[in-house]
């Protein structure tokens, strides 16, 4: 008697599932369709992404090669690159024509340059640290030709987070502060930050062998 109830609970069972397939089956195709499509739309995207930085990537190492035979050209190259969408291949991009632009004396537009790899969050880089490490460097960068066109307050502004004691870019942070605190006509401020250098034991030598320069010298003429 008991096997009797049991098969006809499982067939009432039964019947209610199939009575839901029935009703709900088109919802669940749709639903299934839709999955589809969003993964095909994620995976042209990506082979999209990946053939756009791989155009950039051959643009990038052509005009690397024009830098030292025909700079011109390969000025004009580098500044194509980022028009083509935001990843390393850009930001490095900025970078060389940033230099050649210098080597033109054309501080203004490298200086533009710089700041844009320094506010760049749209980059597509391979990890954040290297997309850290390219912007900590434009910001250097573009203080170090702050400092040498007289704006010492944006100088240290911009390099105040690279300042710290645990950031690896301190070294040259301290260096440029130092310099623009002196542009201020800062002597104490100024031999602050070259003296950290010199206190420091993980200074790099050249590194204290200008701070030393650099305290002898705020010293007597300040």
């Amino acid at each position: 008697m008991v096997d009797i109830f049991d098969e006809i609970k499982e067939d009432i069972q039964q019947e209610r599932w199939m009575l839901l397939w029935q009703k709900h089956q088109r919802h669940i195709y749709m639903g299934l369709a839709g999955i589809l499509a969003l993964t095909m739309a994620s995976l042209l995207w990506q082979y999209h992404q990946n053939g756009k930085v791989a155009g950039q990537s051959d643009a990038y190492m052509q005009a690397l090669m024009e830098t030292e035979v025909n700079p011109e050209s390969s000025l004009v190259n580098f500044e194509r690159i980022p028009g083509r969408g935001e990843s390393i291949y850009a930001s490095l991009s900025r970078f060389w024509a940033a230099a050649l632009l210098l080597k033109k004396g054309d501080e203004t537009n490298a200086e533009v340059l710089y700041d844009q790899v320094a506010k760049n969050t749209r980059s597509i880089f391979p990890t954040s640290k290297d997309k850290q490490m390219l912007n900590h460097i434009a910001v250097l960068r573009d203080a170090a030709i702050q400092v040498d066109r007289g704006a010492p307050e944006t100088v240290l502004k911009n390099l105040q987070s690279l300042t710290a004691t645990d950031c690896p870019w301190r070294f040259s942070a301290w260096e440029l502060s130092g310099l623009a605190k002196m542009k201020l006509q800062d002597r104490e401020g100024s031999l602050e930050f070259f003296e950290k250098i010199m206190q420091d034991p993980k200074s790099p030598p050249s590194f204290k062998i200008r701070a030393q320069a650099m305290i002898n010298y705020v010293s007597n003429a300040l």
